[in-house]
């Protein structure tokens, strides 16, 4: 059984604080976590829109997601809930904004159970989300069993309110990059 998450609003949400922790906890050296630092706090921002200019307040959150260190910085950020999973039937991977949590069981039950306590354990999915100011945006998030048998019944399972009906198949990622022998990379669509 797999639950396909989606996180909202990636990179403009990220928590700087959480963030520099996270790279402390990973062995980052210190060096480059006080570069990051200064590279993503003291920023300011005003809006402006029809007739009106506010004043200048402190943007103290976000990743700048035209940086090239984006992506990477992005992968410690939310690198906490993949880590969750333990033991040989249960899996945890994502990338920047997609996350899947794997549950091996005999039962379907049984599986459900396992992603589910994945999500609402201590220093679970649920907790990083709201520590990390990254919800999981319920209506992108897919239930999938897979199975040999196509009789057993497939309950639904409700998660923070919201019932995930199970669906057949679920794309993961939307594209991919290739290169050839030559060293020429392109997107290519899944």
């Amino acid at each position: 059984m797999v639950l396909f998450l989606d996180i909202e609003g990636t990179f403009p949400n990220a928590v700087t604080a959480q963030l520099l922790h996270n790279l402390r906890k990973r062995k980052v050296p210190e060096v480059y976590v006080l570069y990051i630092s200064g590279m993503l706090t003291g920023w300011q921002i005003r809006l402006k829109f029809d007739d009106y200019t506010s004043a200048w307040f402190g943007l103290d959150n976000g990743i700048c997601q035209s940086d090239p260190l984006s992506m990477l910085l992005y992968l410690y950020y939310n690198s906490d809930p993949l880590e969750v999973p333990k033991g040989q039937d249960k899996l945890g991977f994502g990338y920047v904004d997609k996350m899947a949590l794997v549950a091996i069981a005999k039962g379907f039950g049984k599986a459900h159970r396992g992603v589910y306590h994945m999500m609402t354990q201590v220093r679970g999915a649920v907790e990083w989300s709201g520590a990390h100011n990254s919800q999981f945006e319920a209506t992108k998030s897919v239930l999938v069993d897979f199975t040999r048998s196509k009789s057993k019944p497939h309950p639904p399972m409700v998660l923070s309110g919201v019932t995930l009906v199970l669906q057949p198949a679920h794309k993961f990622w939307e594209y991919c990059w290739t290169r050839n022998s030559a060293g020429t990379t392109r997107r290519a669509a899944l």
